[in-house]
């Protein structure tokens, strides 16, 4: 769910969670089809569709999007050099 396929949890929280709420073929779909560097973010995302209302995803990540482009419209990086 996060950017470059990087989980926002950390591995000691989504493991468990994964465990519990998601089913196994699906699980193992996911080990299968994503490169290792995309699967946390992956599962993520699939916890997030299942619990969290699609609107709200849409909206986190129009927000997320602009808040990495430097504060949206106004512009600029956030540090520079």
């Amino acid at each position: 769910m996060g950017r470059n396929g990087d989980a926002l949890m950390p591995s000691s929280l989504l493991s468990p969670l994964v465990r519990e709420l998601l089913p196994q073929k699906e699980v193992m779909a996911v080990l299968m089809q994503y490169p290792n560097h995309e699967i946390n973010g992956e599962l993520e995302a699939r916890l997030a569709s299942r619990y969290i209302p699609s609107e709200l995803i849409a909206v986190a990540v129009v927000a997320t999007r602009n808040w990495s482009q430097g504060q949206g419209h106004h512009g600029g990086p956030l540090l520079s050099r």
